[in-house]
């Protein structure tokens, strides 16, 4: 399992936050967004899709495709959103 996160620390970068399109929470003052996906390969696919619908200029589509292939993260204005593999817990597996 896979999940793309992205903190915005105050409100200022709230609204770059949600540029990404992810559910989101207010967590000690800070938004948090989290969405889970099945595959590494999925969470990309979804932060492409962003990026191609975010930002204006090929020059930096380019760069945030590049940044999503080497590193597994995405920047929009003032947050950065990253792919984080998620272990399942125990009681997950248990669940199985």
């Amino acid at each position: 399992m896979n999940t793309i996160k992205a903190i915005a620390p105050t409100s200022y970068q709230f609204s770059s936050m949600l540029s990404f399109g992810m559910p989101y929470r207010n967590e000690f003052g800070r938004f948090v967004a989290e969405q889970e996906f099945e595959t590494e390969d999925d969470a990309k696919a979804y932060l492409r899709s962003r990026a191609e619908m975010v930002l204006e200029t090929e020059a930096e589509i380019t760069e945030a495709l590049h940044d999503i292939e080497k590193y597994g993260r995405l920047t929009l204005d003032a947050v950065t959103a990253s792919i984080e593999e998620v272990e399942p817990d125990f009681f997950e597996e248990i669940a199985e």
